[in-house]
C-alpha cells in the first residue's frame, strides 16, 4: 500500500508535470506547425502540465467514481477540468483584461459551485466565498507572475499544498491529504519542468490550477471532518499563497530572484506554519483526551 501511494500519490505527478513542460517546450522550440508559428498556441496550454498531471494521480487514486460523482467531494475532478479548460483563457498573455476578468467571474463561480455540497446551509454563502476567494486569488497570483515576481510561485503551491496535508492528516481524512500531496508533487513537477517550457506560461498555469484545487479541498476538508481541528488552520492554508504577492512590492521586487523568491516562500510559510501548529496541537490535544 506504501509503495502505492509513494508511486501513484508522489512520483506520478512530478513524472507526469515534467515530461508534459518538456513536451511543450519541444513543440514550441521546434514550431512543428504553422499554427506554432503563427499563433504560439502553446500560450494556450499554460494549465495542460499541472492539470493533466493532478487529473490523472486523482484518477490513479480515486478510480473511476469522480466521472460520476456519487459523494459532494467527487466533484472536484469535474471542478479541475473545468478551471484548467478556463484557465487557458484567463492566462494566456494577449487576452485583454475585460476578457480575462468575464472567464476569471465565470471559471471561478462554476468551479466553486460544483464542489460546494449542496447540503451545506446556506450554500450560497458557501459557493460565494470559495468562488470569490478563488477569483481573488487568480488576480494577485496572476498580477505577480505577470510583473515579473512570479518566479517561485510553483514552490509557492508545493510549500502551501503540503502545509495542507499535514493539516488534512491531522483533521483524520487521509483521502484529501493524499490529494494535497498529489497538488505539492505536480508543483514540484511544473518548478523542474519550466527550465523547459515557458516558465510565464507554467506560471499562470499554477496559479489558476493550484488557486483553485486548494482552497476548494480546504473547504471540503473543512466541511467532511468530526475532529477539533479548528477552521482557522484549513482557512489559513487556503490563504497562504495570496501572501506571494509581497513580491510586488518595490524593495523586495529589486532583490535578486533567488532573494525574492525566499522573501516570498517566507511569507507564504508563516501562515502556513501556525495552520500546521494549530493542526498538531489540536490533534495531540484530542489524543489525550481520548484515553
Amino acid at each position: 500500500m506504501l509503495i502505492k501511494l509513494t508511486l501513484l500519490g508522489a512520483i506520478l505527478p512530478v513524472a507526469a508535470s515534467v515530461l508534459l513542460c518538456a513536451l511543450l517546450g519541444w513543440l514550441r522550440r521546434r514550431g512543428a506547425t504553422a499554427l506554432a508559428e503563427q499563433a504560439c498556441f502553446t500560450d494556450w496550454l499554460g494549465t495542460v502540465p499541472i492539470g493533466v498531471s493532478v487529473g490523472i494521480t486523482y484518477l490513479a487514486l480515486n478510480g473511476w467514481a469522480g466521472i460520476l460523482p456519487k459523494q459532494s467531494w467527487q466533484w472536484l475532478l469535474h471542478g479541475l477540468v473545468w478551471a484548467t479548460l478556463m484557465g487557458a483563457t484567463f492566462c494566456h498573455p494577449k487576452v485583454s483584461l475585460l476578457l480575462r476578468g468575464i472567464i476569471g467571474i465565470l471559471a471561478s463561480g462554476v468551479a466553486a459551485w460544483l464542489v460546494v455540497p449542496a447540503w451545506q446551509e446556506p450554500v450560497a454563502i458557501w459557493i460565494l466565498s470559495l468562488g470569490v476567494g478563488v477569483l481573488l486569488l487568480w488576480i494577485v497570483l496572476d498580477r505577480t507572475t505577470r510583473c515579473g515576481a512570479g518566479g517561485a510561485i510553483p514552490a509557492v503551491l508545493l510549500l502551501s499544498a503540503v502545509a495542507g496535508g499535514v493539516v488534512l492528516e491531522r483533521a483524520g481524512i487521509a483521502r484529501f491529504a493524499q490529494m494535497s500531496g498529489m497538488l505539492a508533487a505536480a508543483s514540484g513537477g511544473c518548478l523542474v519542468g519550466s527550465r523547459w517550457f515557458d516558465r510565464r506560461c507554467v506560471d499562470s498555469g499554477v496559479v489558476v490550477v493550484g488557486g483553485f484545487f486548494l482552497p476548494a479541498l480546504m473547504l471540503i476538508g473543512h466541511l467532511n471532518h468530526f475532529s477539533e481541528v479548528p477552521g482557522t488552520a484549513f482557512l489559513l492554508v487556503a490563504i497562504a499563497p495570496f501572501f506571494a504577492v509581497l513580491g510586488l512590492l518595490g524593495p523586495v521586487k529589486r532583490l535578486p530572484s533567488l532573494k525574492r523568491a525566499a522573501v516570498q516562500l517566507l511569507a507564504v510559510g508563516a501562515p502556513a506554519a501556525v495552520a500546521v501548529t494549530l493542526a498538531v496541537l489540536a490533534a495531540a490535544a484530542e489524543a489525550e483526551g481520548g484515553y
